[in-house]
């Protein structure tokens, strides 16, 4: 079983590594009310996105079984 799992986070890593070589081109992100600009590559955007909603859904899994434990 720990070969299994060492195995598919080796595979995750070559492909987030394959998709960060592919997609190097940068993109601007205008911040609407503010008047910055960020200038990022896309594969950076990306994983920032798939981070953000992996965590995002970690801390809401965490809230939601603290709320049924408690009724």
């Amino acid at each position: 079983m720990v070969f299994l799992r060492l195995l598919f986070s080796f595979a995750i890593v070559i492909l987030f590594i394959w998709f960060s070589a592919i997609n190097f081109s940068p993109v601007n992100i205008s911040l609407s009310p503010f008047p910055w600009k960020i200038t990022i590559p896309v594969y950076l955007l990306v994983l920032i996105c798939i981070f953000f909603g992996f965590f995002s859904g970690i801390i809401l899994t965490i809230l939601n079984k603290g709320l049924k434990k408690k009724k």
